[in-house]
């Protein structure tokens, strides 16, 4: 078993989250948008993106990526921070208002123009 601080770390730098709840991308993004105030991005039928984007692509965004934890979580003890993505998002959205990231305005959350975490 991992110590919680290696745990920590690599959870904190991987790329992708598995969520007990499997989601295509523009569910995500629209859970986004909602967290944020701003209205749910535009959608376009997968049958005209996939022209453009290429199948993989359209079916990244379109598509439920049916993935688990089981086996990480098995053999490390690991268990996430937040149960699901929705979750981590509300704390990605509190971490970016009190960095400087967002900033809240009486119409939603805007984006502090050159500010961000990186920059911070």
């Amino acid at each position: 078993k991992m110590s919680n601080n290696v745990l920590s770390t690599i959870a904190a730098h991987c790329s992708s989250t598995i969520s007990l709840q499997p989601q295509n991308f523009s569910h995500v993004l629209t859970e986004l948008a909602d967290e944020l105030g701003a209205p749910p991005p535009r959608r376009l039928p997968a049958w005209l993106a996939r022209p453009v984007l290429g199948g993989e692509t359209t079916a990244l965004l379109t598509e439920p990526m049916p993935t688990t934890n089981d086996r990480f979580r098995d053999a490390t003890g690991w268990e996430p921070a937040y149960p699901t993505y929705r979750d981590g998002l509300r704390q990605v959205v509190e971490r970016w208002a009190e960095d400087g990231t967002l900033r809240e305005t009486p119409e939603g959350y805007r984006w502090n123009e050159g500010r961000t975490a990186a920059t911070a």
